[in-house]
């Protein structure tokens, strides 16, 4: 890429497109330029073109994909409505990134990756823990051999979304199992990314009626609240993944990911975020004779460069490396980034923890 990587935004007025997407860009201006953005009506796209400083703006995704300016969509509307545009941009003959989920349900993943592999587009797949600088650090441990072989990983993440109180702000959909938007898909999805398992799990709607926290109003929900996820790895070593919706107390670990190796222990917590990509992580570990854990500071090697635009405690921290490493794929051709094959597969392993649930029995998912 010799030049700004020219590129589009569908539904940029709010949102994570707005606080977390949009200022990564901003921080990685030599490889991208945004170009165009899109939104429900004219008025509030043209509201986002001046805030963001975008020189195009469409009230619909469809006149956004055709212009010959845009050559990179990226859709981050809710994931309800992801399939409409992807498929327009697909069409359209354009490269495109996806937030995470790519689709409602795997039959959706499916469909859009198996046209875009036919029209012969790029296609990106937003899970952008794969660019926090903890996950950057601890990769980077365990290659070089810092816990030895890992034996096993443990992680649970708690979050106030889907517990007996939704916040303000709160999304109907989130409810609703059906809508692709539940904790099982969001942060299930990005909390597995890297993981490939035989399954077997539980999903448990423990608050089948919410309150909004703004009104006191009652809710019906549908959508899992529970998840407990116990499989094996494909090195072999024991894992599991705990995410639960409500409330912790302060000062409570929100997100703890523990890995034992044959040579020591790595342990990420976070007080304040059960996201796997937002949030400030403290990593700690000991290995060899080291008899208690210690912080191990994350050196600024893998920490990015964000010219100011994104703070660590930003939501769109993780996304400036993550942007990066999509430039020089954009670039030179390499595949660093999720695509939608990888998307698909990670669909998947929702579809068999689902399964698991249902049945009670383990389960397994095919990689291709």
């Amino acid at each position: 890429m010799t030049a700004p990587r020219q590129r589009a935004r569908s539904g940029a007025k709010r949102g994570w497109a707005s606080v977390a997407q949009l200022p990564a860009f901003r921080a990685l201006s030599g490889d991208f330029e945004v170009r165009a953005l899109s939104a429900t009506s004219l008025d509030s796209a043209r509201e986002a073109a001046a805030k963001h400083n975008v020189p195009l703006y469409f009230d619909n995704h469809q006149a956004l994909v055709e212009r010959p300016e845009v050559d990179l969509v990226v859709v981050s509307v809710k994931v309800t409505d992801h399939y409409g545009p992807v498929e327009a941009a697909i069409r359209a003959g354009k490269d495109v990134l996806c937030e995470w989920p790519l689709g409602r349900n795997l039959d959706q993943a499916e469909r859009l990756e198996a046209l875009a592999r036919e029209r012969g587009v790029r296609t990106f797949s937003c899970t952008q823990i794969s660019g926090a600088p903890y996950a950057r650090y601890v990769r980077h441990l365990i290659d070089s051999g810092y816990v030895g072989q890992v034996l096993s990983t443990s992680f649970v993440g708690s979050i106030s979304t889907w517990g007996p109180v939704a916040p303000q702000g709160f999304q109907d959909y989130l409810r609703d199992r059906t809508s692709g938007g539940t904790m099982l898909s969001i942060l299930g999805g990005h909390s597995i990314e890297a993981l490939l398992w035989e399954l077997s799990a539980v999903l448990a709607n423990q608050h089948p009626k919410v309150k909004r926290a703004d009104t006191g109003e009652e809710l019906d929900k549908t959508a899992e609240d529970h998840l407990a996820v116990a499989g094996t790895l494909t090195n072999g070593a024991v894992a599991s993944v705990h995410l639960r919706g409500g409330v912790s107390r302060r000062g409570a670990n929100r997100l703890r990911w523990t890995i034992n190796g044959t040579r020591g222990d790595i342990e990420v917590v976070n007080t304040e975020s059960g996201i796997c990509h937002i949030g400030l992580f403290n990593v700690y570990g000991a290995h060899d004779d080291q008899t208690e854990l210690a912080e191990l500071p994350i050196p600024d090697e893998f920490k990015p460069d964000t010219k100011g635009e994104v703070k660590p405690e930003d939501m769109g921290y993780a996304l400036v490396e993550f942007f990066r490493e999509l430039a020089v794929d954009l670039r030179t051709g390499r595949r660093s980034v999720p695509t939608f094959a990888d998307a698909v597969r990670r669909h998947r392993s929702l579809d068999a923890i689902e399964r698991a649930a249902a049945t009670g029995q383990r389960q397994t998912y095919a990689l291709a």
